[in-house]
């Protein structure tokens, strides 16, 4: 369209021309011809010869209008769509964790309230799952960093797998520690240890843990079928209570 934008302009511009050169013609008395120009200015076919040019200049002028007008409009309509998804894009980045993908903390704290609200409302279970690696901080220092994080991403996706209902809320919270909120769900041990087998199965080296010779996860759950949006700290604080427990049991069972 820009071409044929360039290419009108360019004949319109001609044309306006040639209209000049022949208004000089008519007031040059200097000019040769023009005795029998005069004579050819008075016959029918030179007046319609300068209404036809001055109407296909008329035409192509209104027409390079229209074409700069599409071109303004298909210009402020890909700006805008391009801005609408560079807003879409902030948003997302502003609630995902850009390492794991999963959501951020920020993001869990406002969606769990959501839900949790909804539970009371609609009276229907709702579930938490704490997770973390086995000995992260030591896998980071034998591996680096950039590892370390590779290792969290393949975890996450394994969780996204495991808990892949469009209503789940995966996030992580800080370093290798994930929440999993699962609304409408009261076998939240269940699910737990389908993730760990899942984690398992990645088989991730681990050479610097004390408890084995790959990635592991450590987990703690809770449930609840709340009446009450004051039951929210309960429910988190449970779900801490079963992820030490099981920590300690976990240990014990290492020193025997």
């Amino acid at each position: 369209m820009i071409k044929q934008f360039k290419f009108l302009s360019f004949v319109t511009f001609l044309l306006c021309l040639i209209c000049v050169f022949l208004m000089f013609l008519l007031f040059d008395t200097s000019f040769m011809f023009y005795d029998n120009f005069i004579a050819l200015k008075q016959t029918q076919i030179f007046n319609l010869i300068i209404m036809f040019v001055l109407l296909v200049i008329l035409i192509m002028l209104l027409y390079i209008i229209k074409i700069k007008y599409d071109l303004f409009y298909k210009y402020k309509e890909k700006s805008t769509n391009t801005l609408l998804l560079e807003n879409e894009e902030l948003k997302l980045y502003s609630k995902v964790d850009l390492i794991t993908k999963a959501f951020n903390h920020e993001y869990f704290e406002t969606r769990y309230e959501q839900e949790f609200k909804r539970a009371v409302r609609e009276n229907l279970d709702i579930s938490l799952l704490i997770i973390t690696t086995n000995d992260f901080l030591a896998y980071e220092e034998l591996y680096g960093k950039i590892e370390a994080q590779g290792s969290l991403r393949k975890i996450a996706n394994v969780l996204f797998k495991q808990c892949s209902r469009p209503c789940d809320i995966i996030a992580r919270i800080k370093d290798d520690t994930f929440y999993i909120l699962l609304p409408n769900t009261k076998e939240a041990r269940r699910i737990a240890l389908r993730c760990k087998k899942a984690v398992d199965k990645l088989s991730l080296d681990h050479d610097n843990s004390l408890f084995a010779n790959i990635v592991r996860i450590k987990y703690g759950y809770a449930s609840i079928l709340p009446s009450s949006i004051d039951q929210m700290k309960d429910l988190l604080q449970n779900a801490k209570n079963s992820f030490a427990y099981n920590r300690t049991k976990k240990i014990k069972e290492f020193i025997k």
